[in-house]
């Protein structure tokens, strides 16, 4: 609009923009932030993303949790075994070397073949009672194949004395030379063998002290080539 000035010309009238933009802040104002309805579902869904969030930490910490908790029970059920088979295959050992010197002087005709009458039958006695002890353990799947070459080598000891008794019997039978030099072999080679069940058997000793598993194979696979006992 405009007024008629004195001079008879036309002029703006002032104030006429500020009094627009003054209109539209207070139009503004009066319309206020937004519905309601839109805000609370945004706090909603950074609620339920949080929970989602926190429902997986949750699971991932479960799982971590399960995971560590059979490592640590199967290192425990393997230290269990270790310590209770290295315990027999040390008394094992620890027999078969005294009863391996007492049988070599009888080899060297130092002693005679009666001097093993007790020591064979209660060795004999001691190896069957210490594989049954091994054989009763309940063994880890991984250390099973251990498991296993300590009874083999128990029994391969076994057997050894076996030979070594089968030899002094026939020493001590008066039929001549012949026999007499049937029972010098089998007492011989019953110790050799002896000897070798003894250090297969440490070495698996070490095996279960260090949780070696592959390193006996070579005893095994000699004693296929052997023919040991």
């Amino acid at each position: 609009m405009y007024t008629r000035a004195r001079s008879g010309g036309a002029e703006p009238r002032r104030g006429a923009g500020a009094e627009g933009e003054h209109r539209a802040a207070r139009g503004a104002a009066s319309r206020g932030p937004g519905p309601p309805g839109a805000t609370l579902a945004v706090e909603q869904l950074l609620a339920l993303a949080s929970l989602a969030l926190f429902a997986a930490l949750v699971v991932a910490f479960a799982v971590v949790l399960r995971r560590a908790a059979r490592v640590v029970g199967e290192a425990r059920e393997d230290d269990g075994f270790r310590t209770a088979a290295g315990a027999r295959v040390g008394r094992a050992t620890a027999a078969l070397g005294d009863a391996a010197e007492r049988i070599d002087r009888v080899r060297r005709r130092q002693d005679a073949p009666t001097e093993l009458d007790d020591l064979l039958p209660e060795l004999l006695e001691r190896l069957a009672a210490l594989r049954d002890e091994t054989a009763a353990l309940a063994a880890p799947a991984t250390l099973e194949p251990l498991r296993a070459r300590i009874l083999e080598e128990l029994d391969r000891a076994a057997r050894s004395v076996e030979v070594v008794r089968h030899g002094c019997t026939l020493l001590g039978v008066t039929a001549g030379r012949p026999r007499e030099l049937e029972g010098e072999t089998s007492i011989t080679r019953g110790s050799l063998n002896l000897l070798h069940a003894r250090e297969a058997l440490v070495t698996l000793g070490v095996d279960l002290e260090v949780g070696r598993l592959g390193a006996t194979r070579w005893f095994s696979e000699r004693k296929g080539a052997g023919g040991a006992g």
